[in-house]
């Protein structure tokens, strides 16, 4: 099982690289776009900081996103 999921991780990121390298393309400035270079995806960072409040220890998934049509959150109970 273990040598099957490093397996699998090598090889995705591999086809994931080889992808972004010689397959896609990209504007010439697109290495100079502020979402790049600051690494902020304000949106997303913006729900997963309110998802909990100050001293609250629950697991909570967010709500509204694709991420709820998950089959592997479909048995998570929904706040």
């Amino acid at each position: 099982m273990l040598y099957s999921g490093v397996l699998f991780c090598t090889y995705n990121g591999f086809l994931q690289g080889y992808y972004m390298i010689y397959c896609a393309e990209y504007p010439d400035d697109w290495c100079n776009n502020l979402r790049f270079t600051s690494g902020i995806n304000i949106h997303s960072d913006h729900l997963l900081r309110q998802l909990r409040k100050p001293g609250e220890l629950t697991y909570k998934i967010p709500q509204g996103t694709m991420l709820g049509h998950s089959p592997a959150t479909q048995d998570q109970e929904k706040p």
